[in-house]
């Protein structure tokens, strides 16, 4: 693949930063959606050279959060535990997300060994998701700042955190990772 890209619409990314924002504690689950493979061709008005380029989806549909800890310390999964969680989602799972407060943006080596063991056991997982948050100013408790990373499972620990950007189509906000 020459390019992979995560999309999702601004209400379900909206949804889920509400929810977040709104626990007490940090919050982790599962992004639900479709992979789909897209080629492009572009034909070089100078030359007679035309280039493809195959694009990766990841387009994610919604979200659910962990009802309960299916890993233990070392990222290792109890695929029964996962099972009984996720039921019949499960073939909708292409993604798994963190969210925490006051944290930095990067993968610890548990999180890196999750996104491995759960590549392995679910059919169209594509990465992981952190989600953090931190106030924008210490004295202003109302104003907080998100940032967001996604990890492709194939790249593994060698991505590094891709770069939002926000489309606005048709009123709706769309984004993107790179």
């Amino acid at each position: 693949m020459d390019h992979t890209s995560v999309r999702t619409s601004g209400t379900v990314l909206s949804a889920l930063l509400h929810q977040c924002t709104n626990s007490e504690t940090d919050v982790e689950g599962f992004l639900m959606g479709t992979t789909a493979t897209r080629s492009i061709g572009a034909i070089d008005d100078v030359s007679d050279q035309s280039s493809d380029t195959t694009e990766q989806l990841t387009i994610i549909e919604g979200h659910c959060i962990c009802r309960a800890r299916f890993y233990n310390a070392q990222g290792q999964i109890d695929v029964e535990t996962l099972y009984n969680q996720l039921g019949d989602k499960k073939s909708s799972v292409v993604g798994y997300f963190r969210f925490r407060r006051q944290s930095v943006l990067m993968l610890s080596v548990r999180e890196g060994a999750l996104i491995d063991n759960l590549n392995a056991v679910l059919p169209q997982f594509r990465g992981m998701a952190i989600v953090t948050a931190s106030l924008v100013e210490e004295n202003d408790a109302s104003t907080h700042a998100h940032d967001i990373a996604f990890w492709d499972a194939d790249r593994k620990y060698s991505c590094l955190p891709t770069i939002c950007s926000f489309h606005y189509i048709n009123e709706s906000c769309n984004i993107e990772w790179y």
